[in-house]
């Protein structure tokens, strides 16, 4: 039996009235499940918290009205201190309500990190939604379990979660061709994150599908990111400083093969392609059926708004591929790509009326499967990290001078932890 051709018209006609309260609802029961789920991992210690997590939960605590944008002053001889730019600030007030939440020190940090890793799949089923791709319920959910470094990666208390979302949303929007949003979604995500990269990433897949679709490029695509990214930094309250910061992280921490670990730690590091296989075959295997899905109907689905989507999304995660086989940090964006590009491309199968309803079951399934089989419990808990430091940071706190430099072990997981017992110090 087919699936009816008339789906794929009545999630056109719906546009933008997509976002219902059905699919609030739906994001609801998604955020609530995980945050079920990963409340039971940090009860059997199993909650994976990344040091950077402190640091941001501590940046958020802050900001407050009379100081809307923090500096970054307290690592003077740092490549940090002579641009003490805040490239999160943006981010920080968005983690702002989450320093709120009931409990103190460690554990409120990580419940802060639960409510944060779990709004993930739940905004990202909005989004999905809002780009008509069928099954966005479950598509949200496989893009924070489809890879083995993942949920951990997601379970952290970083922008990498608010990266993902842009680059789904940046890729939709821009498929769309609204130039002006474009722009628009630009200028806010480059105030919360460095997106300077991420756009180029869209504007170059997006650029190469409408190559192969039509023939031609759109420059106005470019044209209109460029004016979101540089009016972000023209506005910045660390301009011209935040783009020499942006400069020396593009030029020399990424494309510096020897400076990633010192600099910007482990996630920077090669992961190799027998690596790159054992850790994101389920990833490998939505890639291989979405590259299937798309050849079969290059010829009469070309005009379809969704297979350019499509088309994008599946190169910017052949992209994503690559770059993870030599920074493994993109396998945060590698996975989650994969499986929306799947998502995608069975999106304009259904709406050919080519499809059956058990083609498309099996292959979800076969996702389903692959993506459990990579599942697998974290390492320490927030709660391991803060007790281990707690001794610490009560030698700080009874031992600290004003204006004092307060030296540690020369280990960004360390200043972290510190920087949350004393945030007027200044650390080496």
């Amino acid at each position: 039996m087919h699936l009816e051709n008339s789906m794929g018209h009545m999630e056109q006609a719906r546009g933008a009235s997509v976002i219902t309260g059905r699919v609030l609802l739906e994001s609801l029961l998604i955020f609530l499940a995980h945050v079920l789920l990963f409340k039971l991992e940090a009860v059997v210690g199993h909650l994976p918290q990344g040091f950077d997590g402190y640091y941001h939960h501590t940046m958020a605590t802050l900001h407050s009205l009379g100081n809307l944008a923090q500096d970054v002053d307290f690592l003077p001889y740092t490549y940090l201190g002579e641009n003490p730019v805040n490239h999160h600030w943006l981010f920080h007030w968005l983690l702002k309500p989450l320093t709120l939440l009931p409990e103190a020190s460690a554990y409120s940090i990580e419940n802060a990190t639960i409510a944060w890793a779990a709004a993930l799949p739940a905004l990202l089923n909005i989004v999905l939604r809002y780009a008509r791709l069928p099954f966005a319920p479950l598509i949200a959910i496989l893009c924070v379990w489809i890879t083995w470094e993942l949920p951990g990666r997601f379970l952290m208390l970083r922008a990498q979660n608010l990266g993902l979302l842009c680059i789904v949303l940046l890729q939709g929007v821009g498929s769309q061709r609204t130039y002006l949003l474009f722009a628009v979604a630009l200028f806010c995500v480059n105030h919360a994150y460095q997106a300077a990269v991420l756009a180029g990433f869209t504007v170059l897949t997006l650029m190469l599908a409408d190559l192969v679709l039509h023939r031609r490029v759109d420059y106005k695509l470019p044209l209109y990111a460029l004016v979101g990214i540089g009016l972000s930094l023209l506005t910045s309250p660390w301009f011209p400083g935040n783009v020499n910061f942006l400069v020396f992280h593009l030029l020399f921490v990424i494309s510096n093969p020897f400076a990633g670990y010192q600099i910007s730690g482990y996630e920077w590091d090669a992961l190799g392609p027998i690596e790159f296989l054992l850790h994101a075959y389920p990833a490998i295997f939505c890639i291989a059926l979405a590259s299937l899905l798309l050849f079969r109907q290059r010829s009469e689905a070309r005009q379809l708004l969704q297979y350019g989507l499509a088309l994008s999304l599946l190169l910017l995660g052949v992209l994503f591929g690559a770059l993870a086989i030599n920074t493994q940090r993109f396998m945060d964006y590698f996975g989650p790509t994969a499986v929306i590009a799947l998502g995608a491309a069975l999106s304009v199968h259904i709406q050919s009326g080519r499809s059956t309803a058990k083609s498309v079951v099996a292959a979800l399934a076969a996702v389903v499967v692959l993506a459990a089989s990579t599942v697998r419990p974290g390492q320490a808990s927030a709660i391991d990290h803060f007790e281990a430091y707690s001794s610490h940071c009560d030698f700080l706190r009874d031992h600290y001078v004003e204006d004092s430099i307060v030296f540690n072990a020369s280990r960004w997981s360390t200043f972290s932890l510190l920087f949350q017992c004393n945030t007027d110090a200044r650390y080496v």
